[in-house]
This record gives C-alpha cells, structure tokens and sequence, in this order.
C-alpha cells in the first residue's frame, strides 16, 4: 500500500499485468524476460496528501516524476493477510 504525505503531481501508475512465481524469476528478470518490458496502464493515481491507496502487491506498479513539486513524499508498506 501508499500513503501520500503531501500532494503533487507525481501520480502512481498501476498497471494490468502482475508478477507471476510459477517461472521461478525475480521480479525485474520476469519483467523483462517474459512482459518483455511491455505493460498497460490500468489506473493512474493522483498523489494527494493523506490518501491511502492498497492494491495487491504483486501488481507492478510505478511512480511519475513530478513536475510542478519539488518533491513527492510517499510511505510504501506491504502487509499480509491471514
């Protein structure tokens, strides 16, 4: 998950395709060696202080430069559910 703690915008993208261990790759050789570096965007979040935004954790995901803000403070944190 993320936590924004201020608001600029360097949004955070997340994409359809997720991280599949059944290869046996980490994360950045699956990336390149089987989406071959090609994925889609399924959703582009606006970086605004005090949101919360969870997805699983497996989803690739990015961030964008900002532009107009000097910086862009965000919290990442993973969890588990049982």
């Amino acid at each position: 998950g993320l936590i924004y703690l201020n608001t600029t915008d360097g949004d955070t993208l997340l994409y359809n395709e997720k991280y599949d261990s059944k290869y046996g790759l980490y994360a950045d050789e699956y990336y390149t060696k089987i989406l071959k570096e090609k994925v889609t965007i399924k959703n582009n979040i606006s970086c605004e202080e005090n949101k919360m935004v969870c997805f699983d954790g497996l989803t690739y995901h990015s961030s964008t430069t900002p532009v107009d803000s000097l910086r862009r403070i965000v919290v990442n944190f993973n969890y588990t559910l049982k």
